[in-house]
C-alpha cells in the first residue's frame, strides 16, 4: 500500500500483483509513503481491505478523502504466480507448503488465514482489497518502466489438470464478477501462452 498525502492518494498493490515493481518505482519519491516498510503497521494480523482501514486509523488518515485506485491481475496468473513464489520456500523451516498445484489450490480454497505470509501471497486475492468506488486497473494492461519478478525462471509453470481448473473456478468466482475476468479466456491464455 503506498500513499501520497499531499495529493491525496492511495495506491492498493496487493501481493503479486506486481508490488515490487510498485516499490522499487515509488522508493526513492519522498512524496510516497509506502507501508509495507512500515513495520509494525505491515506486521498487524490483518488482511485485505481490513488492514487498510486499519492503518488509515492507526496514522490519523481519513480514507474518504483520498482517491484510490487498486492494482488487479488476471485470476489464473494471480493463483500461478502465489504457487510458484511458495516453491521458493520449499527448505526445512516451511516443509508444509503445498507441492503440487492442485494441493496449493485446495489450500487456498479452504482460505486459511492462521498463516498471513500464505494468506497475503496466495490465499486473499486482490477482490478483498477492493474499496467501493475505487478505480481499479489490471497489471496487464498497465505499462509498467520497471519490471520485478520475484520468483525465478527456474521455478516452472505448473500444468493445470481438470481437478485444478475445477478449483480455480471456484475460487476465482465472485473476483472474476467483481472485476470482468472471463475465467475460461483466461486458461485458455495461460494454456496457450504462459505454458507455451
Amino acid at each position: 500500500m503506498l500513499v501520497n498525502d499531499s495529493e491525496k492518494q492511495l495506491l492498493i498493490v496487493p501481493m503479486k500483483c506486481g508490488s515490487s515493481s510498485y516499490r522499487t518505482l515509488y522508493a526513492n519519491n519522498p512524496q510516497w509513503t509506502d507501508f509495507s516498510k512500515v513495520q509494525h503497521l505491515d506486521d498487524l494480523p490483518l488482511t485485505g481491505a481490513a488492514k487498510i482501514y486499519k492503518i488509515f486509523e492507526l496514522t490519523n488518515r481519513n480514507i474518504n478523502e483520498y482517491s484510490t485506485t487498486l492494482i488487479v491481475r488476471d485470476p489464473v496468473q494471480w493463483l500461478v504466480s502465489g504457487y510458484r513464489f511458495l516453491q521458493l520456500m520449499h527448505n526445512p523451516r516451511a516443509p508444509w507448503y503445498p507441492k503440487s498445484i492442485s494441493s496449493h489450490l485446495k489450500k487456498v480454497y479452504r482460505d486459511d488465514r492462521s498463516d498471513l505470509f500464505f494468506s497475503d501471497h496466495c490465499s486473499v486475492m486482490p477482490d478483498q482489497y477492493y474499496i467501493k468506488g475505487c478505480n481499479v486497473q489490471r497489471l496487464e494492461q498497465l505499462n509498467l518502466s520497471v519490471k520485478e519478478n520475484t520468483t525465478p525462471d527456474k521455478i516452472p509453470y505448473p500444468k493445470l489438470d481438470e481437478k485444478s481448473i475445477n478449483l480455480i473456478t471456484k475460487i476465482t468466482k465472485n473476483y472474476c464478477q467483481l472485476f470482468s475476468y472471463d475465467i475460461e479466456k483466461s486458461i485458455k491464455y495461460y494454456n496457450k501462452e504462459i505454458l507455451k
